[in-house]
């Protein structure tokens, strides 16, 4: 029995060194198995949060793109409207605008299309009478300068370009039915079509202005630099252009306030419009 006491302790004890090995191990494995998950997974996080800043900023970033191309537009917009087109394009914007509310009302697109096409014909008939001024001015001045006949020539070939606008307009309507012009511009209603649109109809009347300047400006630079006339007879000559010409300038000033004005009154409205809708939610 002592012998065999004896041998037993030894065994007994590597037994349970053997079993705490292996539970140690075992601790050990799991212990570096939740590292190791925890480590992947603050990874992950800081992936994700990145991924979601990256997105964040590229928002931000395409939001501001956005900003820019619309300031862009409507800046590039107010510099042709004013300077190019002397505010009419604005004028022919808003006339499609409405013209584009009211194309369902059949007797309106009527309506509107007869104004239009009378406004056409007095177009053109001052178009030609400003194209036989620049002309005949031409003919009966001895020895214009070099800017009197560059402006009256100028003006003399805007006002036949313009005529042929008129012309062209004219004879393309004839053939589009009220129906088909009311849906115009409701098939392609973006700002670039609208624009474009009221550019390119707009520009008879721009031809029209503009080829009056040009016989003012030949006919300042005329009085200037002629030598058939006196002093006296030259300021004779030259206080009702110029008279004359600020009046003009002064209209121009007041179109582009009636212009700021509308603008204001319409942004003014949409946004008491969305204000309302919010509210009744």
């Amino acid at each position: 029995m002592a012998s065999s006491q004896v041998h037993e302790l030894p065994y007994h004890g590597v037994g349970r060194r053997t079993r705490n090995g292996c539970l140690g191990q075992s601790l050990f494995a799991i212990s570096w198995i939740l590292n190791q998950t925890l480590d992947t997974a603050a990874t992950w996080s800081k992936s994700l949060g990145a991924s979601g800043c990256r997105s964040l900023t590229w928002a931000r970033r395409r939001t501001r793109i956005l900003e820019i191309k619309q300031a862009l537009r409507h800046s590039s917009w107010a510099i042709v409207n004013n300077v190019l087109l002397l505010q009419v394009g604005t004028t022919y914007k808003r006339r499609f605008e409405d013209f584009a509310i009211m194309s369902s009302d059949l007797d309106s697109i009527d309506q509107w299309r007869k104004d239009q096409q009378d406004e056409w014909n007095r177009l053109s008939t001052t178009l030609a009478l400003l194209a036989t001024m620049n002309t005949t001015i031409l003919a009966i001045s001895p020895q214009a300068p070099n800017l009197a006949f560059a402006a009256w020539l100028g003006g003399a070939g805007l006002s036949v370009c313009g005529v042929f606008v008129v012309q062209y307009f004219s004879i393309k309507a004839f053939s589009i039915t009220d129906e088909d012009m009311g849906s115009i511009l409701l098939e392609d209603n973006d700002w670039v079509a609208l624009a474009l649109l009221a550019s390119v109809i707009a520009s008879p009347v721009v031809m029209k202005l503009w080829s009056a300047v040009l016989f003012i400006l030949g006919t300042v630079d005329y009085i200037w630099e002629t030598e058939a006339m006196s002093w006296r007879w030259k300021i004779l000559a030259v206080v009702p252009v110029l008279s004359g010409t600020v009046v003009m300038v002064l209209a121009a000033v007041l179109g582009w306030i009636i212009d700021r004005k509308l603008e204001e009154k319409a942004s003014h409205f949409i946004l008491d419009l969305q204000h309302n809708v919010l509210s009744t939610y």
